[in-house]
């Protein structure tokens, strides 16, 4: 399995170009330039293979993927967002052209993986961008991706271009985009996450509480903390980690280094001595 970051700036044959052997599957979730530079031939591929790194998932055992729509990032992210998706054809101009391609990777990843597999999708509620998606334009994206079968959505907010829209930094406010989350969960049946800055225990009870959210995502907290549920399942929570917001997880990563804690030193070690890989 090859995850493909980068800029690509749309040229299909670059692509191929990855491959290690006929076997590898390309996740493609990064930055291919234009929008408007990807033919329908090579979105054609893109889908394919969108089932195919789903599919891989399902035989290494699980039981599910997160299709990454949000952040006007990688491929789905930028057709969906009018900031970006400039193309005249069927796949740009109004909303239900720019959300086509994430509904047809939608149903390649279900068609492939079975009615039992959980997809989730994950969306900017709001683009906090002039120009960007808003809350009402995501409310209809949010029901237009239950009607396609999506399982669950994760409801986070801003973009990759507008800097701490989207990974809210240290001293921003906990539960950053549950407002978004909130509004989109009066609107459709199935569950919605929130994300942003959750690193308490007794605030993501209080959202799940409140109404505002059926899930809480928490990714730095339990990076900073790998054993977060478990001591909160067995009352330590005193003896939980604190994330901090300094990023240097995403900032190593961004400069092709391994992730790395300023909190918790030991979680190189723990990443890369329990990685298994799966037999398929």
């Amino acid at each position: 399995m090859l995850y493909v970051t980068g800029d690509l700036h749309g040229e299909f044959s670059k692509l191929e170009k990855l491959r290690l052997n006929e076997d590898d599957t390309l996740i493609v979730c990064g930055d291919f330039g234009f929008i408007w530079d990807n033919s329908k031939e090579e979105i054609k591929v893109l889908i394919k293979q969108f089932g195919d790194a789903a599919y891989r998932v399902k035989i290494a055992g699980g039981d599910g993927v997160e299709i990454h729509a949000a952040h006007a990032h990688g491929l789905l992210g930028g057709f969906l967002s009018p900031l970006y998706n400039k193309r005249c054809d069927e796949y740009g101009g109004d909303i239900d052209g720019r959300l086509k391609l994430t509904l047809e990777v939608l149903a390649e990843v279900r068609r492939v993986c079975g009615d039992d597999f959980i997809i989730d999708v994950r969306i900017s509620g709001d683009e906090y961008s002039d120009g960007g998606l808003n809350i009402n334009d995501m409310t209809y994206v949010a029901k237009q991706l239950e009607k396609a079968g999506a399982n669950m959505l994760h409801v986070s907010g801003g973009t990759t271009i507008k800097r701490g829209s989207a990974i809210p930094a240290a001293g921003t406010r906990q539960g950053s985009h549950v407002e978004l989350s909130e509004a989109i969960k009066k609107h459709v049946s199935i569950p919605v996450a929130t994300v942003g800055r959750i690193i308490e225990p007794w605030v993501a009870d209080e959202i799940i509480a409140n109404g505002k959210a059926d899930a809480c995502m928490m990714g730095r907290a339990n990076l900073c903390e790998p054993e977060f549920v478990n001591k909160v399942y067995e009352g330590r929570e005193i003896e939980i980690r604190p994330c901090i917001g300094c990023l240097r997880c995403l900032n190593g990563i961004m400069f092709g280094k391994r992730i790395a804690c300023s909190v918790n030193p030991s979680s190189i070690r723990s990443f890369t001595s329990s990685t298994v890989t799966a037999d398929i």
